[in-house]
């Protein structure tokens, strides 16, 4: 365990039992790699709402172990996580306003079998370069951490709020959860989840007068919704 009240930069090729940071400040995985054989890596800067950004610039293996980030800002993942299995979790805790994850063009998030789950307002997935989110057999879903709208696919005017078609076509898995308890409207156009998740889509507008509003063309293999209006 590395606990610090500033920053934190991690470099070089690290093998160990498992790793968990506690950063006052922002954590920076560099180049290199961190390595574990089936133990858990976790990764806190800040507890509160803050300016404090996880940067993934090296590859992190952890052989089956579990795999989870939780910034007070932005978690942005550059290079490989992979986790043979194991469970992965990014969460933000900084309003809509401020705080995002992103998957970039070098970046991908595999687990061969473990469930994804992404807590955020805010979300950029890079959609020019294959898979950005490969659970396998496992599940991936996606809430919101405040109460507002999810808007998918041509209903989302900007690449870098929400998921537009190209993201979502960038995630594959079993099963696909998009919304939540916190999610009010979710407003769904052009979306096609059907390559990549090979079981159910489910659309929840969980949220205080939630609805599921449908326009244009949309394709799933199965389709489930849920909204708190109806």
């Amino acid at each position: 365990t590395l606990a610090s009240s500033g920053d934190v930069a991690l470099d070089g090729v690290n093998a160990m039992k498992e790793l968990t940071v506690n950063s006052g400040g922002s954590i920076d995985v560099l180049g290199g790699s961190i390595t574990t054989e089936n133990g858990d890596v976790t990764l806190t800067a800040g507890t509160n709402p803050t300016a404090h950004d996880i940067t993934i610039e090296g590859d992190i293996t952890t052989g089956g172990g579990a795999f989870a980030a939780t910034a007070g800002d932005d978690i942005q993942i550059r290079s490989t996580v992979n986790t043979g299995g194991g469970t992965a979790t990014l969460t933000t805790l900084a309003d809509a306003s401020v705080s995002e994850v992103s998957i970039t063009t070098t970046g991908k998030l595999e687990t061969s079998g473990g469930n994804v789950q992404i807590n955020s307002d805010e979300y950029f997935i890079n959609a020019t370069s294959g898979t950005k989110i490969d659970a396998g057999t496992g599940d991936v879903t996606i809430v919101r951490v405040s109460a507002g709208d999810m808007n998918l696919g041509a209903a989302e005017p900007s690449a870098t709020k929400n998921l537009t078609q190209g993201a979502l076509a960038a995630i594959s898995g079993a099963n696909l959860i998009l919304g939540g308890a916190l999610t009010q409207d979710i407003n769904v156009e052009g979306v096609d989840t059907s390559a990549g998740i090979t079981g159910l889509t489910t659309l929840a507008a969980s949220g205080a007068d939630g609805d599921v509003t449908f326009a244009g063309a949309n394709t799933f293999n199965t389709l489930k919704t849920t909204a708190a209006d109806d």
